[in-house]
């Protein structure tokens, strides 16, 4: 089983319990953002029915005061913070025993900031919002208001201290009652003598009880399992104050364009006008939610492992991209009917508003995603200046649109600004370094397609047929009757063999059913056969013999082309090693076995050109027959053959220990169990798929080849870009390299990972006329591997 690149569905194992599909929610990552964002969308709803409601129970005007009263109260509360939920979200994971004293120091000064900043909106009302000061002008208003700012700072606050817990699929439940509680409070103050405030009163009063429910369970149940784990970061006060410096000056400027947007309105439009606007911003406002969900989750995750960085930039652009064009354009084409929900009233200019804030969503998702890349990194001077610029654009841009357009020029405004700032970010970004923006675009392409192929279920549930002579030859094997039998689809593979589960009734007994599809998969199904016959011969007598695979009957002579396999012990290595602390000694562990493969045959080698025509001009010429989408012949020539000369002047005359290479030593084809021995985490219980696997392979060739797979797999990214870092020696640290972890491997790390991708592409290539018809596996995998080595220049450990 060839390890696939990501741009593909992963192939699922042959093993007892097959990974099904949707598989991308099992990312952090995604289960998290996908909850914030699942949060967003509950409120978004359930916050259309509310505004609906309160369109039909109360007077235009009433909505418009109260709704700006709202948005206020929002804006304060998020300048209350004090930035503290950026600082929590980043950090909070990562502190260990001092989380539960970070909160309640959080909720503290949040507190006492939102009742401060709510006072001072309450005394500067009447030069701030002539319009709203009538409505909180007597003294019991004026407290009630500004003790409501300090109450919704901690409500909003305490969901920034959910996700920084890793505790984000939480929110939605938190939102959804709150949410279903407003809108029962909305009807029962629609009559009442509240009336004038009935929308506000709904809006704020289930904080009252939701802040205390949350927090018993923060208390006593999230930060508990968080102080259990050791810390691996210990904030200072400077790196608080950091957090409100640039960053909160950003936010500062984020929020004052949010909430002073509504008074604008309401100054310029009237009540009525302040009305409509509310209604279309408050359905935007939860599309922009939706990257600022990811951008939260992204920043969780990139705390527990920074080298991530890049990956989950990747699939956060991928997620929020495709989610936010989605959103966009239904809205665009539902907008008439969406606000007709609320009546006749919010239709006309309230249309076309509605249209250009949804597609303002869309660049702003993309700047949101930078702003959280970049405040990750703890850059957070560029984020003051993207927020200052925009809210400066946009104050600009409705100064001079509003007396043309009326409140259509807020929607121009919001589109304009946010798209001239992300037109700036990009140019920017440019000229600093072009090659990191387009790895970063090609890693999020390729993240983008395999996403959409995990959301095809996938997994054993699928029955199929046997041809009578396979029936007849799992029977005998199995010795149960045919009819008794019950055979699953585990996957096809990209070496054109399908491979079926095959059990009893009763499920106490399993073997699996390869057979080829494909010319290319008889031949791969032959080698793996004789492989296997000779590799017993050699490695008979050693512990090694025991993992290799079983083939019970050999149905090839029956003109159907199939084998029937034992079913192996254990977990296929990219379930096992998922999330595994002692990820790199499992890998050192599995490496050390196919070395001692290795060396029980292998005998001194004095390298000639028989050898590298196999093993460097073979594959070579299966790269040049692979056309380019963007690389100029000339430079691939150039590049491949420098990488044929440097290969040849390093391996030609050297004597060299030859024996068994896997092939494809990969995760997927390395199963692990758990240890019943002393201290020690798992051991390998079995090694699949040897039809790639020689006996004239470098010591070196199936560590190398781990620890490059491996780590396309930890980071989900192609294998083109592991192979690139290596050799345009950057990157962020493998999680396990043979030149690092390995006493045994001190060749150059750039020959071996070039000699390893030779085979990677050499392989897929002979296997599958898929890879050399899709364009996103070419581009990443083997144009970006040549114009970085281009770039590079030539190995620096080469004689």
């Amino acid at each position: 089983m060839s390890r696939p690149d990501t741009a593909y569905p992963r192939p699922l194992a042959a093993t007892a319990e097959s990974r099904k599909g949707w598989t991308f929610l099992a990312d952090p990552l995604a289960r998290n953002g996908l909850a914030l964002v699942s949060s967003a969308a509950l409120s978004a709803i359930l916050g259309l029915a509310y505004w609906v409601l309160a369109a039909r129970l109360y007077p235009a005007e009433v909505v418009g005061i109260n709704a700006v009263m709202i948005n206020s109260m929002i804006a304060l509360a998020n300048l209350g913070q004090l930035n503290l939920g950026n600082f929590l979200t980043r950090t909070l994971a990562g502190t260990g025993p001092q989380a539960g004293r970070i909160v309640v120091i959080s909720y503290i000064l949040a507190t006492v900031s939102g009742a401060v900043f709510g006072t001072a909106f309450v005394l500067l009302s009447q030069w701030l919002a002539p319009d709203l000061s009538f409505a909180i002008s007597s003294l019991w208003m004026a407290v009630g208001y500004a003790f409501c700012v300090a109450v919704w700072t901690i409500f909003n606050l305490q969901d920034s201290v959910l996700s920084g817990l890793r505790q984000s699929v939480w929110v939605p439940v938190e939102n959804g009652a709150f949410s279903v509680a407003k809108l029962v409070l909305l009807g029962l103050f629609a009559d009442s003598q509240l009336g004038l405030f009935g929308p506000f009163l709904a809006w704020i009063l289930p904080t009252f009880l939701l802040i205390p429910v949350v927090n018993f369970f923060v208390a006593f149940r999230f930060v508990p399992r968080t102080a259990r784990l050791p810390a691996t970061q210990r904030p200072t006060i400077g790196q608080v104050a950091g957090m409100m410096g640039w960053d909160y000056l950003a936010t500062i400027a984020m929020m004052i364009g949010l909430g002073v947007a509504p008074i604008l309105v309401l100054q310029l439009g009237g009540a009525s006008a302040a009305a409509g606007y509310s209604i279309a911003w408050a359905i935007t406002y939860s599309i922009y939610l939706v990257a600022r969900s990811f951008g939260i989750s992204m920043m969780a995750e990139t705390a527990a492992d920074p080298a991530l960085r890049k990956s989950l930039a990747a699939r956060s652009l991928a997620l929020v991209t495709g989610l936010l064009v989605l959103a966009a354009l239904g809205i665009v084409v539902l907008a008439p009917h969406i606000l007709l929900i609320f009546g006749k009233d919010y239709t006309g200019d309230n249309i076309t508003l509605l249209r250009l804030l949804v597609l303002s969503a869309v660049p702003w998702g993309l700047t949101t995603i930078y702003i959280s890349l970049a405040r990750s990194a703890g850059k957070t001077g560029r984020i003051a200046i993207i927020q200052i610029a925009t809210m400066g654009l946009f104050f600009l841009a409705t100064a001079i649109l509003f007396r043309i357009y009326g409140v259509i020029g807020i929607g121009f405004a919001w589109l304009a600004s946010h798209s001239l700032v992300l037109a700036a970010i990009g140019m920017v970004e440019i000229r600093k370094d072009p090659w990191r923006l387009v790895e970063l675009l090609l890693v999020t392409v390729s993240t983008a397609a395999r996403l959409l192929s995990q959301l095809r279920p996938k997994g054993q549930k699928t029955r199929a047929g046997l041809a009578p002579s396979q029936a007849s030859a799992a029977a005998e094997v199995m010795a149960e009757p045919a009819s008794r039998l019950i055979v699953r689809r585990v996957t096809t593979f990209d070496n054109d063999c399908e491979t079926l589960k095959i059990e009893n009734a009763n499920a106490t007994n399993c073997v699996y059913l390869k057979r080829a599809t494909t010319p290319q998969g008889r031949a791969a199904l032959a080698r793996h056969v004789e492989t296997i016959a000779r590799l017993r011969g050699d490695i008979a007598t050693t512990p090694q013999s025991g993992l290799l695979p079983e083939i019970l009957f050999d149905g090839r002579g029956t003109g159907s082309n199939f084998i029937i396999q034992r079913s192996v012990a254990g977990i296929d290595g990219r379930e096992f090693l998922k999330d595994r602390p002692d990820r790199p000694d499992l890998l050192v562990r599995a490496s050390d076995i196919m070395a001692a493969i290795h060396t029980a045959g292998s005998r001194e080698i004095l390298i000639d050109r028989n050898w590298l025509l196999q093993w460097v001009d073979e594959p070579i010429s299966k790269i040049v027959t692979v056309s380019s989408l963007w690389l100029p012949p000339k430079r691939k020539a150039a590049a491949l053959e420098k990488m044929r000369e440097d290969q040849h002047r390093y391996w030609l005359g050297r004597r060299v220990l030859l024996g068994w290479h896997h092939g494809d030593f990969s995760p997927g084809n390395v199963f692990f169990e758990s240890s019943i021995e002393a201290g020690a985490s798992g051991h390998v219980s079995a090694i699949i798929d040897w039809d790639g696997a020689e006996d004239n392979g470098p010591a070196a060739i199936d560590a190398w080849n781990l620890a490059l797979t491996a780590e396309s797999d930890r980071r989900e990214e192609e294998f083109g870009f592991v192979v690139r870092d290596v050799i345009c020696r950057r990157g962020p640290a493998f999680g396990f390299r043979p030149d690092r972890d390995l006493a045994a491997c001190g060749d150059p790390p750039e020959i071996f990972a070039v000699l390893a991708w030779l085979q990677h592409v050499k392989n897929n290539l002979n296997k599958s006329e898929t890879y050399r018809k899709n364009p996103i596996w070419r581009l990443n995998n083997i144009e970006w591997v040549l114009e970085g080595f281009l770039q590079t220049g030539t190995f620096r450990s080469a004689p």
